[in-house]
């Protein structure tokens, strides 16, 4: 299941390695415009409120994805969405999810609430293993990643490892990455 879905990107790519994946977002704006893309079946996309129940039985899920949204639940929406994962992901199984690394040199935000309304909170690797404890999660992995044009010119495999030294040097990666990748199991 890929949770506040918005409007594909996430769901495109999985659906090239499963032959079954569900699509939920609280906007209806954006489940129209995924529906419109025909990507997934209608019957796989579904509206669903941050604060209410997920409409699925304990342990459907095998893999619940979330891309760049977690950041902007309070906390209270959040711990509450957290536990419905928990309680839809089959045992052993994980959750992966991204934020934004709030912490990068280009990004001043701890808390805020901003002009138009959204809510952004910084998350830490501390954060992330707080979330997981109140839920009864194992934190598999935590990464801070980017898509830097910079490290994409030429050889990919070079670039890739490059990116994979530069993320993996303390204090560097916390400021030079964009987002932030984890790996949470039930």
């Amino acid at each position: 299941m890929d949770i506040w879905c918005g409007t594909w990107r996430i769901c495109e790519e999985i659906l090239q390695k499963t032959n079954s994946i569900y699509a939920c977002d609280f906007s209806p704006v954006s489940i129209d415009v995924f529906q419109k893309k025909k990507i997934l079946p209608e019957k796989n996309i579904f509206m669903h409120a941050i604060t209410t129940t997920i409409p699925f039985k304990n342990d459907t899920f095998d893999v619940i994805t979330s891309c760049q949204v977690i950041q902007h639940l309070y906390l209270d929406d959040l711990l509450f969405s957290l536990s419905e994962l928990t309680r839809v992901l089959k045992q052993w199984w994980i959750i992966v999810a991204s934020t934004y690394n709030f912490n990068h040199f280009g990004f001043s935000v701890f808390e805020e609430i901003f002009t138009n309304g959204l809510y952004a909170k910084r998350f830490t690797p501390a954060y992330i293993k707080y979330l997981a404890k109140q839920n009864g999660l194992t934190v598999k992995y935590i990464w801070y990643y980017s898509v830097n044009p910079i490290l994409h010119w030429g050889n990919n495999k070079v670039n890739m490892l490059l990116e994979y030294i530069l993320s993996s040097i303390p204090f560097v990666n916390k400021y030079l990455w964009k987002y932030l990748f984890f790996v949470l199991q039930k």
